[in-house]
């Protein structure tokens, strides 16, 4: 799971790059792609707390 939050953070490495080079709409659309893979990866940490929670009990 924790690869997969990794991977998720990498591709948001990857969009605000790329957000940087492009201009009006692309650049918006890329913020917005990282904005949902930040808002995943978040979701996916939390999961993985609360699966870590469970399994200590």
């Amino acid at each position: 799971m924790m690869t997969k939050v990794n991977q998720l953070l990498d591709q948001v490495e990857r969009l605000t790059s790329l957000a940087d080079q492009q201009y009006d709409h692309a650049r918006l659309e890329a913020i917005r792609n990282m904005n949902e893979l930040e808002i995943e990866a978040s979701v996916l940490k939390e999961e993985i707390a609360y699966n870590e929670n469970m399994l200590a009990r």
